[in-house]
């Protein structure tokens, strides 16, 4: 009796121990609630409309956060929806996706409003928009950039790690938009506190439930031996 007991505690604990390294390997730690990235810059045919650029993370859908269309909204959460449940391959082999968002321009300050529309002006052939985002990644880290449209991932080639945190990608269009990085792939101490916090509020837990379980064993284990 006592040594199934001392077995099944040793086997709990190892599973506190295993369980928060099998959650990190899934999506991105928080990607399901987080705020999307900030814009730091945006620039289209010489001008600056870093202004009019929004960035639409899962959460912000959601909850309509965002001045985005309803389309928009829409699109990202089938793509997350379709990632979660296994329905859609993640888009890079062998990495994770940091940042799961929808990159658009403002809809009212921008678009239905705007003096000068630059959705129409990216819509035309050749014209490209360069966006830099606050990702937080270390310099070392290599970051690839998908785009989700007519139902498939696209390649964005134009990607450009700064050293500084930030990425300056290059887009055609504006979609639903995956920032992957490897695996295992350094992150800055302040971008790594949802992954902290959710591991250890997870291996907490899984502690108190082994150590319960062991107590509870013992209690029988003494009753039985009465």
């Amino acid at each position: 009796m006592r040594r199934m007991i001392c077995l099944l505690g040793v086997l709990l604990i190892c599973a506190t121990l295993v369980c928060p390294a099998l959650a990190a390997d899934t999506f991105v730690p928080s990607i399901g609630y987080k705020d999307g990235p900030d814009v730091d810059d945006a620039v289209i045919g010489g001008t600056k409309v870093g202004d009019c650029v929004v960035v639409t993370s899962i959460a912000q859908a959601e909850k309509k956060s965002t001045d985005i269309t309803q389309a928009a909204r829409d699109e990202l959460l089938d793509v997350y929806k379709k990632l979660s449940d296994g329905s859609m391959k993640p888009p890079v082999d062998g990495y994770v996706i940091r940042e799961l968002v929808d990159v658009s321009f403002k809809q009212k300050a921008c678009v239905e409003n705007a003096e000068h529309n630059h959705a129409e002006e990216l819509a035309k052939d050749g014209t490209t928009i360069k966006v830099t985002f606050d990702l937080g990644v270390a310099k070392s880290t290599k970051v690839v950039v998908k785009t989700y449209t007519n139902g498939a991932w696209e390649d964005v080639v134009a990607v450009t790690n700064n050293g500084d945190g930030t990425v300056t990608v290059e887009f055609e269009h504006f979609c639903p938009v995956a920032f992957c990085v490897e695996q295992g792939a350094e992150v800055p101490p302040s971008q790594t506190g949802d992954e902290a916090g959710q591991n250890m509020i997870l291996w907490i837990g899984l502690m108190v439930l082994s150590l319960a379980a062991i107590v509870v064993l013992v209690i029988l284990g003494r009753k039985r031996a009465k």
